[in-house]
């Protein structure tokens, strides 16, 4: 808490648990401690599958084009090999792997949740723990979510689609594009969603892609849109944290820092949440 910004912050998230404001949105760096890769490193295992060059993926990767990477390496490969090393890449084969800080997460939020990661980890968590989904929504299934919509219900709403279900899938730059585009299904829940409470980002790099172009938007045409949070590692240096901070509380997100282990403050973050959320008695 004595990182540059972070006690308000956290005290001002805590006031929005206590009021049921909050829902996680959870990246895939939440699925790393169970085995899953992230983004990148599920481009890079996937190369290795293909002739691509391992030179002109690094190349993309380190400017942010996942989509553009994800292009480059479906064009090495066929649809049925991709969809394979996508689907045993990410697939959780058995409950016992899930660890790490993810496991907190069904304590906080119950009832809802939303990832952009294509695994099985939160559905298998959440069974687990007792608080089974009733609705698992994945990519272009999420347009039934406002017709199925209860307050007494669990959702997860998968925006990327689910690694078992390649017509669900959100990786290529046109999948992303027909996700994303006008009237689509991920761009109106998104919109929703951050209009009418207040997202905390988990996992998630929060760079120029989608999720991020998309909260921005809302934040210029909507002044009136709740604060959102995300925990994210402190950068290296102090001019590169006020770069970062400018730049994501301009699309409305207020970054809550750690600089030690990315598990270990995240537990540690997530457990100072359960009693704002009624968990703890």
């Amino acid at each position: 808490m004595q990182i540059d910004g972070n006690s308000k912050r956290y005290t001002d998230l805590l006031h929005a648990v206590e009021r049921r404001q909050v829902i996680p949105l959870i990246g895939s760096g939440m699925s790393v401690a169970s085995g899953c890769p992230t983004w990148s490193n599920l481009l890079r295992k996937i190369r290795d599958f293909t002739k691509i060059d391992v030179a002109a993926l690094e190349k993309l990767l380190s400017a942010g084009g996942f989509e553009e990477a994800a292009d480059l390496i479906a064009s090495g490969t066929n649809p049925n090999l991709l969809n394979e090393r996508v689907e045993h890449d990410l697939r959780i084969d058995d409950p016992k792997q899930i660890n790490g800080a993810v496991r907190i997460i069904p304590a906080v939020f119950p009832n809802f949740a939303i990832t952009t990661n294509l695994d099985d980890v939160l559905e298998q968590l959440y069974a687990q723990c007792g608080v089974s989904f009733a609705h698992v929504l994945a990519g272009v299934d999420v347009s039934r979510y406002r017709q199925l919509k209860n307050p007494n219900t669990r959702f997860l709403l998968k925006l990327h689609g689910d690694c078992r279900l390649p017509y669900t899938r959100v990786l290529l730059k046109a999948e992303y594009d027909k996700a994303y585009g006008p009237g689509q299904a991920n761009r109106e829940e998104l919109i929703l969603l951050y209009r009418s409470n207040s997202v905390l980002f988990m996992g998630c790099s929060l760079g120029s892609d989608r999720t991020v172009n998309l909260v921005s938007e809302v934040a210029k045409t909507d002044k009136s849109m709740p604060k959102h949070y995300a925990f994210l590692r402190l950068p290296e240096s102090q001019e590169l944290r006020i770069d970062r901070e400018n730049f994501l509380s301009e699309c409305g997100i207020y970054p809550i820092w750690y600089d030690e282990d990315h598990d270990t403050s995240l537990i540690l973050l997530l457990s100072g949440l359960l009693a704002a959320a009624g968990a703890l008695t």
